[in-house]
């Protein structure tokens, strides 16, 4: 049963209404939230789309300015997770700052938005993974395949304990990290006919038409530090390790992002990053690893770029579980949502819905924009790059509107 106002919200009691608690200190909370942001798909991804199609030499000093912006936005996020520990996040801040109303309001979006990002990395998922067999084994293999092979696999450990998950998570995440950082070390090591410059850090290489677009992206990049609240329930010390997660996140992806940028710039010279980048697209990264590391390290980076994009999916996933069992016992959708596992005590309902959703949206993409005739990259151009815009502008909103009070 709920305790509270009516204007307040609540924090429930009773088997099956609650999320387990106990379940995640500070390692494996910091893990599920950095696996969301993708490092190895965002370098090998975003950064090169940033450099090409916005024309930005400047990338790396737009992820400084906008770390400190996120740090600052921080401080009025993790003063309010202290105060309401609730696996709808942004639902409950909003409603406790603008009413239940706009609460609702919020937690639908949010629901979509981190759905849409989710289902969004499915599409660019199958499309490596076909592509690799292709290039490894001479097996073709449509695209739908791994992506709906990876909806099954993602719906078990869904359903499964979030300490199980941690561990997953943390396991891939550690290791496309330290992919990387072995980029970084040879770009700098190794640097292009311009040696190691800093002309990527001239904040007159931020001016264009691009600006903005290229701020979306790398905002974009950040997705996953504000997702610390949503599992507060399930740590054991949600006053203290929520927000220290948070700053920690903002932190080490504000300066992974900003020293990775740079390497690309350095290894490519920023001279040529953007016509480089529009050439090679986001095959920008293990072309320049190649000629430092050779094919079979570069091989290796490929493997973990695709199982970066299962971390990731993870990741959302369990984000919308918690989303879906917030609305479900705050009567906002079925009250069956509300309920957890008796086994796991995880959110297993909200994860099958999840599940459910992205099934149907990658057969309906597979047997209409994705169909084999048309453009085999529209899994990615589409389904990736559609589904990811409309999340990452979904968070942004909610993240001005949390502050709102």
């Amino acid at each position: 049963m709920a305790t509270g106002t009516a204007h307040e919200i609540s924090t429930f009691k009773g088997q099956g209404r609650r999320l387990r608690a106990d379940r995640l200190g500070m390692p494996g909370l910091l893990l599920s939230v950095l696996a969301a942001s993708a490092p190895l798909m965002v370098v090998a991804g975003v950064m090169p789309t940033t450099f090409g199609v916005m024309g930005m030499i400047g990338q790396p000093l737009l992820f400084v300015i906008l770390g400190v912006v996120l740090a600052l936005f921080g401080f009025g996020y993790a003063e309010m997770s202290r105060h309401v520990h609730n696996a709808g996040a942004f639902y409950a801040y909003i409603a406790r700052g603008l009413g239940g109303t706009a609460g609702t309001a919020a937690s639908l979006v949010a629901l979509v938005a981190y759905s849409a990002l989710q289902i969004g990395v499915f599409g660019i998922f199958g499309y490596e993974v076909a592509n690799l067999a292709a290039r490894h084994f001479d097996a073709t293999v449509a695209w739908w395949v791994p992506s709906l092979g990876a909806v099954v696999i993602v719906a078990v450990l869904g359903w499964l304990k979030i300490d199980l998950n941690a561990k997953v998570l943390g396991v891939l995440l550690l290791v496309e990290c330290a992919m990387v950082i072995a980029f970084d070390i040879a770009g700098f090591a190794r640097p292009g006919a311009e040696g190691v410059s800093l002309h990527a850090f001239d904040p007159g290489t931020l001016s264009g038409a691009g600006l903005g677009t290229a701020l979306c992206f790398c905002i974009a990049a950040f997705v996953g530090f504000e997702q610390a609240p949503v599992y507060a329930e399930e740590t054991s010390r949600p006053n203290v390790l929520v927000a220290r997660v948070m700053f920690f996140a903002v932190g080490f992806v504000a300066l992974f992002f900003v020293v990775s940028s740079w390497a690309l710039t350095v290894a490519a010279g920023p001279s040529a990053i953007v016509g480089t980048a529009q050439k090679e697209g986001p095959n920008l990264l293990f072309l320049l690893t190649e000629a430092r590391y050779g094919p079979v390290f570069t091989d290796v980076m490929h493997v973990f770029y695709v199982t970066g994009m299962f971390a990731a999916m993870l990741s959302f996933h369990n984000v919308v579980a918690r989303y879906a069992f917030a609305m479900g016992r705050e009567g906002l959708l079925p009250a069956a949502l509300g309920r957890t596992s008796a086994t796991s005590g995880a959110p297993a309902y909200g994860s099958l819905l999840q599940s459910a959703v992205a099934l149907t949206v990658v057969v309906l993409f597979a047997a209409t924009d994705g169909h084999p005739a048309g453009d085999p990259t529209a899994p990615v151009l589409h389904l990736f790059t559609w589904l990811g815009n409309i999340g990452a502008l979904g968070i942004i909103v909610l993240m001005a509107l949390s502050l709102i009070h």
